[in-house]
């Protein structure tokens, strides 16, 4: 069981895969576009103007950023 999926938009702390290793070792799916079941999105700027933003607001998936999400990894 996985806490549910996670999509990331704009340059996070580290590279992508690297990101994309500590989501899955959180638990997490992690999926490359939004959809109307991803439940977070990953942002580098949460007021920003992305598609992926633009998309993740529509469908009410939860915006956090990375700082928020990797706040205990780095």
């Amino acid at each position: 069981i996985t806490k549910g999926k996670v999509c990331m938009t704009g340059k996070g702390p580290k590279s992508r895969n690297e990101l994309i290793q500590i989501i899955e070792s959180k638990g997490y799916e992690f999926v490359k576009t939004i959809t109307k079941d991803v439940d977070i999105l990953i942002c580098e700027d949460i007021q920003g103007k992305s598609s992926k933003l633009d998309k993740a607001r529509k469908n009410g998936t939860t915006l956090i950023s990375y700082d928020e999400f990797f706040a205990d990894q780095f």
